[in-house]
C-alpha cells in the first residue's frame, strides 16, 4: 500500500507541475478522498465477489492505514517547507 501511496502523491505533484511541498491544499482535499474511496470499493468489490475474508478487521485496517499513509506523504513535503520558511534557509527553484 506504500507504493501505492507513494505513485498517488507522485502522480499528483506530475499532474500539478508543483513540487510535493507546493501541492494545493484543495488538490490534496480532492486526491485523498478519491484515492481513499477508490480503495474502499476495490475491497467491497473483492469481498462481493470472492467472499468476505474471515479478517475482514484487518481489511478495514489496511483500507485505514493507506489513507493515514497517503494523509502523511502530503503533509512531510509541506511540513520540512514550512520549517525552512521559517528558519529563513528555503530556496526558490
Amino acid at each position: 500500500m506504500l507504493a501505492i501511496a507513494i505513485l498517488v502523491v507522485t502522480v499528483t505533484t506530475v499532474l500539478s507541475g508543483t513540487s510535493p511541498g507546493a501541492i494545493p491544499l484543495s488538490r490534496i482535499l480532492i486526491v485523498t478522498p478519491l484515492a481513499s474511496l477508490a480503495l474502499g470499493v476495490g475491497m467491497a468489490v473483492d469481498g462481493v465477489c470472492y467472499g468476505i475474508p474471515g479478517d475482514w478487521i484487518g481489511s478495514v485496517g489496511e483500507w485505514f492505514a493507506f489513507t493515514l499513509t497517503l494523509v502523511i506523504l502530503f503533509w512531510i513535503p509541506r511540513s520540512r517547507q514550512e520549517t525552512a520558511e521559517k528558519q529563513g534557509t528555503h530556496k526558490e527553484l
